[in-house]
């Protein structure tokens, strides 16, 4: 139940291609751009949610554990029971003697794709020189080491698997760190309570704060729970509001490769959804968060959407935008994936081609008695086509690591 990291050389660049696809020059409509715009995807609502909780992270007892061998640490779940998971890698393993070259595809015609964009060379070098170097925290006795990464102003945050710890810009790890998920989000630690897991963290440079993630599953999968954590300040080794249990199901299914994103407006929380064992897939899951309201540590309203699909087949492992810049205020939050669980096949076995770029409009109406967030989505073309990974190589065997699905995890 671990996220992977599959990278697509085309994310970013689809992002900037469907801003403009969706949105366009101002005064445009995604209409205007030629670009067929799916209808509105899945369903959704608000949930009241009370005011949070407080923590100070920096009087945290420090972790006395690395959560070895606990619940939880089987292969990331994808919708595929062991075995089936197991019969997909053997049949993967009969293309590695075979060239998998991409498929190109034709350009779609200009004006109508993103080549129609206008892009112009950054000044300088475009790739920052090193300023600094040293370790961080450790997988923290979890494979692989899913990590949440905010780097602010003085301090950086990085939580890892069952742990979270606070450095300064020289690398140096601030006493008493690190402390346990559970502790930072109110739960006993294990095994009085189940693991709070997979992190993820970012830095609001506008605002100055840190918010990060992360979820939780009962033994057996009975319950899922996602946690939220913003500072109160740009300080992290203070105070945090905690935001616990926003998951807006029932027993019997949890969450699980959660993605975090954040605008002017809005705190954005993705994860897939899946049964209790054997883990069937059920749907992406999308959690809007206003900003004001979390930050001022406020009870609040947040509005979830589930069932994301694309020509009627569900999607799956949503990543929202993080925009960092000051100048950047977009009209709209956007989120990406690639296809997978339910596409070519099954993981993009057979191949798959393409991107889905959604942006979210009027997030948050629905508070002021308005109308409900609208998403929608398009659809951007790779250059050629992607499959299912047939392992990775490390020194001492080829294609004996499972490098995972065809998911943009972050």
């Amino acid at each position: 139940m671990r996220s992977k990291l599959l990278v697509v050389g085309l994310v970013v660049v689809a992002a900037f291609a469907a801003a403009t696809l969706l949105l366009g020059p101002p005064g445009a409509s995604a209409q205007d751009t030629g670009i067929a715009v799916s209808a509105e995807s899945g369903s959704g609502g608000a949930v009241s949610v009370g005011t949070p909780s407080t923590v100070l992270l920096g009087s945290l007892p420090a972790a006395r554990f690395a959560a070895t061998a606990v619940d939880g640490t089987g292969r990331p779940q994808n919708g595929m029971s062991d075995k089936e998971w197991a019969e997909r890698w053997k049949k993967a393993g009969q293309r590695r003697d075979t060239a998998m070259p991409g498929t190109p595809i034709q350009a779609p015609p200009p004006g109508k794709g993103p080549e129609a964009m206008v892009v112009e060379e950054a000044a300088g070098v475009n790739t920052p020189s090193l300023a600094n170097n040293f370790d961080g925290l450790s997988q923290a006795g979890w494979v692989p080491a899913d990590m949440g990464l905010a780097v602010g102003i003085t301090y950086i945050v990085q939580a890892v698997n069952s742990q979270i710890t606070v450095l300064n810009k020289s690398g140096a790890v601030q006493l008493g760190f690190p402390k346990t998920l559970n502790s930072f989000f109110l739960e006993p630690d294990y095994p009085a309570a189940p693991i709070v897991f997979d992190p993820r963290c970012l830095y609001d440079w506008v605002k100055d704060r840190y918010i990060c993630i992360a979820v939780q599953m009962a033994p057996g999968g009975a319950v899922g729970r996602v946690h939220l954590a913003v500072s109160q300040t740009n300080n992290p080794l203070g105070l945090w509001w905690i935001y616990k249990n926003i998951y807006p199901f029932g027993t019997g299914t949890w969450p699980d490769f959660p993605g975090l994103g954040q605008d002017r407006e809005g705190i954005y929380i993705t994860f897939n959804r899946f049964t209790t064992p054997p883990y069937t897939f059920v749907h992406a899951v999308t959690l809007l968060f206003r900003k004001t309201h979390v930050y001022a540590g406020s009870a609040t309203s947040y509005w979830y959407q589930f069932g994301f699909d694309v020509g009627g087949t569900m999607i799956d492992t949503l990543q929202p935008a993080n925009v960092q810049s000051d100048a950047d205020n977009p009209r709209a939050e956007f989120m990406v994936n690639s296809y997978n669980i339910k596409f070519g096949g099954g993981q993009c076995f057979s191949g798959c081609n393409g991107l889905v770029v959604w942006a979210i409009s009027n997030p948050f109406g629905f508070q002021a008695a308005g109308p409900a967030p609208r998403f929608s989505s398009v659809l951007v073309p790779t250059p050629s086509t992607y499959y299912l990974s047939l392992g990775a190589h490390q020194p001492s065997c080829n294609y004996c690591i499972d490098s995972g699905d065809t998911s943009t995890s972050p």
